[in-house]
């Protein structure tokens, strides 16, 4: 921003008139015309003192201050009819607050606030004279906004967009700070992957022209005068290194060199010269300075942390890798659970997916890491889990016998939060109020653990919990016993990148509907056959002697049958060892919290509904006799069965047997449910508005109800998972379209097994499978058993 007169010479002055400032905005009028306008020099003084002291609250402090004189000068339309200038320079000030504190906290509604802000200066001034400290700011912001966008990878596209409005700034205004955004703009437009060398050679000679034009002429007269030469001596050192990687001249490399040494020269303590000499370099001792130096400011923290394990690993050093990826999945845990909106959460979920993927085989090396390997990929599907399966109301339930002045406020802060009703500030402002109550929360005794994963060390295994996880440069799997320390072992064929020829024509295979039948069968028995030695053969020997396993599969494993893991004898997985799965440790303890009562429970069979998708010839006689297997049975009437139907006799039903169409909607998980009469769907939604206590046992033979969702960082999701975390203690649930006469066979021998011979059921199904393994295991493999 361009500043106001003031002559300070050190850091405190510039905090305490910036301070002073503030007050002074806030004894005027709120809304008024003046404190509008001075709102450009109270923030101006404010960044200065953010950037010399890397403090983000003067930001926060200031911010609230503007937005509030927004709504006060605009309401009833007072400031807008006329237009009133000195609102343009207001919204300019947030959004410059916006930006500015991107850096700190890494929250993306920041960008998101800094650049709907600056765009309503540019829409209501069209066609006026804007005000230049508002245009040159607005532009500055934009500009800022594009370069943070392309260099986390939302809009690569977005410098591209600014770049023609900056120059038309540039040659209107003559700005400074607006030259550099301009330049750095066209320098991460380079990385664009359809730039031409045509292109980038152009971008980078006119960005490297605004760059010597900047440094050429007197450093700005301002307390920060210095920060912005070390940030234009970088910027510049930047466009050299470009140069040097589009054409790898060595004079060019070195000129970068000198030109970011003088930079850290004239700024020792800026994180982002720092990370740019790392780079460079590519110094895992610079990546560690800039890690040092960059404990207030996430962006740079996130990245330096990322490269540093990324450079340890092609130095063989699997500690320094764990420890490096350890540092960031902390950050970027933390940095998920605050941002604002769903889709941004989401982000930096696959950002933390790629980072379990780089940590995991280097924790998997080194001796007493598996546990803090295992949190971390914990912790990750715990936040999916959550993002898509909302899950809270138990313990908020039991927090509310106890605290219900922290139980209720938690509560509608979490409603608030969630809700896309609602404003992004107004978000913001909940989020806030969930970290203070959750925090409160956790001081109480008994929940130290809310809304967070459980306690490893006391999870009270009565097997072995095995986690799969493909990784860089291979995978990993991590064991939890119940009676033993943890292990940890390579799993060689399992690297994260590429996917795995079988495992993609699996997913293409199971997952849509257009493969005929015999391709899908092909496609499942080579995933067999391929799951034996990428992913059986390295556990084997770790879980042999125990009666059953949880195994939680991770990345683009969920959904294969390890239990149909193959061997070139012909032997199958579950012939030596009973599979079971879960989504994750969490979902594990609280479906094992839900136990069968002393008496038998009640049955509810869902046959297909007439006219509901594809004709299942076998639906209607495979729920009748299911319930022919238990004494109190209920099977509805297929030409009658809609939502309400559904939910009215779910009502103290212990067990649930559909036969129906199943759908996995991955946009919305909440949607996702069984196929009724009329085009209806029964949904997830449904089960969590209306919690189910009594419902122990969800049987899905429904095609694909276990299909996980593809699209996101970690694919836990899934109908079968939204049932266990509704309540359900457990779920049987298909991965793939089986054959409706394959399905009534099976889950007929699997009710016999459970019901009159005595098993468990996870027994009964396995036996069931065992049975028809003679058959190819596309007929019998898609189904598994979720829970404990």
């Amino acid at each position: 921003m361009a500043g106001p007169d003031h002559e300070l010479t050190d850091r405190a002055q510039v905090a305490r008139d910036a301070a002073s400032l503030r007050e002074e905005t806030l004894e005027l009028e709120s809304g008024s015309d003046e404190q509008l306008r001075l709102y450009h020099d109270a923030t101006v003084m404010t960044v200065w003192s953010s950037m010399l002291d890397q403090d983000v609250t003067v930001l926060d402090t200031m911010l609230h201050i503007v937005l509030n004189g927004i709504r006060s000068a605009t309401h009833a339309g007072r400031a807008l009819f006329p237009l009133n200038d000195d609102l343009l320079v207001a919204l300019a000030a947030a959004a410059t607050c916006h930006i500015e504190r991107f850096d700190y906290r890494y929250e993306l509604s920041d960008l998101d606030e800094a650049q709907r802000h600056a765009i309503q200066v540019l829409e209501l001034g069209a066609g006026r004279d804007i005000p230049p400290s508002a245009a040159v700011d607005a532009h500055l912001v934009l500009g800022r906004v594009a370069v943070r966008r392309s260099q986390i990878g939302i809009d690569p596209e977005a410098v591209h967009r600014i770049i023609p409005a900056l120059r038309d700034c540039v040659e209107t205004y003559n700005d400074a700070l607006t030259m550099a955004v301009l330049a750095d703009c066209l320098r991460v437009s380079v990385a664009h992957p359809d730039t031409t060398p045509e292109y980038a050679q152009s971008a980078l000679s006119e960005a490297a022209g605004l760059f010597d034009t900047l440094l050429r002429s007197p450093r700005p007269d301002i307390p920060v005068g210095a920060q912005l030469s070390a940030q234009w001596l970088s910027g510049f050192g930047l466009v050299y290194y470009a140069a040097y990687l589009l054409g790898r001249s060595e004079d060019e490399l070195e000129e970068a060199r000198r030109l970011l040494g003088l930079a850290h020269d004239v700024d020792r303590n800026n994180p982002e010269v720092a990370l740019a000499l790392a780079l460079v370099d590519d110094s895992t001792d610079g990546y560690r300075q800039a890690m040092h130096l960059s404990t207030r400011n996430a962006f740079v923290f996130a990245q330096a942390s990322a490269m540093l394990a990324y450079a340890l690993r092609g130095e063989d050093d699997e500690e320094g890798v764990g420890d490096a990826a350890r540092s960031a999945l902390n950050l970027v845990h933390n940095l998920a659970e605050r941002q604002v909106l769903p889709e941004d959460r989401l982000d930096f979920l696959r950002k933390s997916a790629d980072l379990v993927a780089l940590a995991a085989p280097a924790l998997a090396a080194v001796p007493g890491r598996t546990v803090s390997a295992v949190e971390h990929i914990e912790r990750a599907r715990m936040t999916t889990l959550r993002e898509r399966f909302p899950h809270e109301e138990p313990e908020l339930f039991r927090l509310g016998e106890v605290r219900p002045d922290l139980a209720t406020p938690l509560r509608r802060a979490l409603e608030t939060w969630r809700s896309p009703h609602v404003s992004t500030v107004a978000r913001a402002a909940a989020r806030d109020k969930v970290m203070y109550y959750q925090d409160e929360a956790r001081a109480v005794p008994g929940f130290e653990r809310l809304r967070d994963i459980p306690d490893l060390a006391r999870l009270r295994l009565d097997a072995p919990l095995v986690y799969l996880v493909p990784g860089h440069p291979a995978g990993a799997a991590f064991v939890l016993y119940p009676d033993r320390e943890p292990t940890a072992h390579p799993v060689p064929g399992c690297a994260r990148t590429p996917v795995p020829e079988p495992v993609v024509n699996f997913q293409q295979a199971t997952y849509g509907t257009t493969w005929p039948a015999g391709a899908r069968r092909a496609a499942v028995s080579d995933i067999a056959a391929w799951a034996w030695d990428a992913l059986y053969a390295p556990i084997r020997e770790a879980i042999s002697g125990y009666s059953h396993v949880h195994v939680v599969m991770t990345s683009y494993l969920t959904g294969v049958p390890l239990h149909a893991a193959r061997n070139n004898d012909g032997t199958y997985a579950l012939a030596e060892t009973d599979i079971r799965y879960v989504p994750s440790a969490g979902a594990l303890l609280l479906a094992r919290q839900r136990a069968f009562p002393g008496f038998e429970p009640r049955l509810l069979a869902i046959p297909q509904p007439t006219g509901s998708g594809v004709a299942l010839d076998n639906a209607t006689a495979e729920a009748q006799d299911v319930a022919a297997f238990f004494q109190d049975a209920q099977i509805l009437d297929p030409d009658d069965i809609d939502r309400a139907t559904v939910l009215g006799a779910l009502g103290g039903v212990g067990l649930l047997h559909a036969s129906c169409h199943g759908t996995a909607d991955p946009d919305d998980p909440l949607a996702s449910g069984l196929e009724l009469d009329h085009g209806e769907r029964f949904t997830l939604r449904e089960l969590f508005d209306r919690p189910q206590d009594h419902l122990l046992v969800a049987v899905l033979s429904a095609c694909q109800t276990n299909v996980p969702d593809v699209e996101l960082p970690d694919e836990a999701i899934s109908l079968a998972a939204g049932m266990l975390m509704s309540g359900c203690r457990a779920v049987v649930a298909s991965a793939w379209q089986v054959p409706d006469t394959a399905t009534a066979e099976l889950m007929r021998e699997t009710y016999r097994r459970w019901r009159t011979e005595g098993m468990d059921l996870p027994e009964a199904l396995r036996a069931a499978q065992l049975g028809m393994c003679e058959r190819a295991p596309y007929y019998w493999a898609g189904f598994s058993y979720s829970g404990p």
